[in-house]
Formats: structure tokens, sequence, C-alpha cells
């Protein structure tokens, strides 16, 4: 099925490998262990960036690429200036 409707509402940290701790409101999705990329696009577009993760926003727009611990700092910035 399509990513979107898989994933469902919210955000998403999809990432390679488990993530210690999700932020809060962040749901976390590993590829290839909760969800399965059959064509392998998801994860080559993911070695394409040089990245482990992507968090995707509610609107499904990506919030960004790069390491979990990268993504986490910049989501818990863009909170704090709000």
């Amino acid at each position: 099925g399509r990513l979107d409707d898989i994933l469902g509402d919210g955000f998403w940290l999809l990432t390679k490998e488990a993530a210690h701790a999700p932020p809060p409101n962040v749901k976390q999705v590993v590829l290839n262990r909760d969800i399965t990329d059959e064509t392998g696009r998801l994860d080559k577009w993911l070695e394409d960036a040089g990245a482990t993760a992507t968090l995707i926003r509610p609107d499904r727009h990506v919030f960004g690429t790069g390491s979990v611990r990268d993504l986490v700092n910049a989501y818990a910035a863009q909170l704090l200036s709000k």
C-alpha cells in the first residue's frame, strides 16, 4: 500500500533502526521491521540522502532527513520556537 495510508495521522519517524526514544507525539516505524520496503525505494532514498531516518509531518511533507539524533533535536527546536 501507499506509505501515507500505512502511517496514518501525526508525526512519524521512519528509521532504518529502532531509536531509543522518539519525541513525544512522534510515532516511530522501522523500515523492514514494521513495514516492508518491497521495492527498495525508501531504503535507496535514505541511502542517497546519506540518512538513517526521516521525520514526516502530519501533512505528509518531509520535515527532514538525517540521523535520528539530528531530527529529534531539530523537532525539539521547532517546538520551542513556537
